[in-house]
């Protein structure tokens, strides 16, 4: 018995011993084997770096990279990540950069969910009221012929000072109209299939258009190219369809 008691005893102290001893280097700053875990931490370039969205402005501090349309909004976008809802209504669409990059122009719908009629307005990236620019009003006539119906697709010269757009010319195919900024007169420039700014080369400013002209047969009518003055709509010379890619950077751009 006494034996037995004796052997528990130093079973007893061994055991309380060793705890010390745990304890006393756990104290002097060494961390058990079993306590060695530890959690990663997230670099700033890590992908569970907390994502940062961009900055929905009122207006753009300075001048926009791009515009773009979102939910029928137009939002102009800085090269510093700033976002600006331009407009907040849901009716607009076809954004398109001033080359200064200060303004937008875009095309309205009047009401929600129709097509047409559509108004054309311009916008400061600085904030401010949207312009109006070019009113839908077919009782309109430009050049005595065509009505001014059907407005859409705006874009800017290259020189800023006109915004070019397109009406219905009351068959299959449209007229290619301008609005000058300063004067706020509008020019018909002339009827056409398709049409690209040309932005580059000797005949930057102007436009490549695809138009349909009577077949060399005297059978009906041909799609043709040409390179057409900006402000007068005059032939400036025919060009190939096939080889657009020196004047607008695209090969065979119409598709023909």
């Amino acid at each position: 018995m006494n034996i037995r008691r004796t052997i528990l005893c130093l079973f007893t102290f061994l055991m309380m011993a060793g705890c010390r001893q745990d304890t006393s280097s756990t104290s002097a700053g060494q961390t058990p084997p079993s306590a060695s875990v530890s959690l990663p931490s997230a670099s700033a370039g890590s992908s569970s770096a907390a994502f940062t969205r961009p900055r929905r402005l009122s207006r753009l501090p300075g001048l926009a990279k791009e515009v773009v349309e979102e939910n029928g909004n137009i939002v102009a976008k800085d090269e510093s990540g700033n976002e600006a809802e331009l407009t907040s209504i849901g009716l607009d669409r076809w954004p398109a950069l001033s080359p200064d990059r200060r303004t937008a122009v875009f095309s309205r719908m009047r009401t929600r969910g129709a097509l047409f009629p559509r108004d054309i307005y311009l916008a400061r990236v600085d904030g401010g009221a949207p312009e109006l620019l070019v009113a839908d009003d077919p009782s309109v006539l430009l050049d005595h012929l065509f009505e001014l119906s059907g407005v859409r697709a705006p874009e800017f010269s290259i020189d800023g000072k006109r915004v070019f757009f397109l009406i219905d010319n009351g068959f299959q195919n449209d007229v290619l109209c301008a609005i000058d900024l300063a004067t706020k007169k509008i020019s018909l420039i002339i009827g056409r299939w398709d049409h690209r700014l040309i932005r580059q080369g000797a005949y930057q400013g102007h436009f490549l258009v695809l138009r349909r002209v009577p077949s060399a047969s005297g059978a009906g009518r041909e799609p043709a190219c040409s390179i057409v003055d900006s402000e007068s709509g005059k032939t400036l010379r025919p060009h190939d369809c096939q080889e657009t890619k020196g004047l607008v950077g695209e090969d065979n751009v119409f598709g023909l």
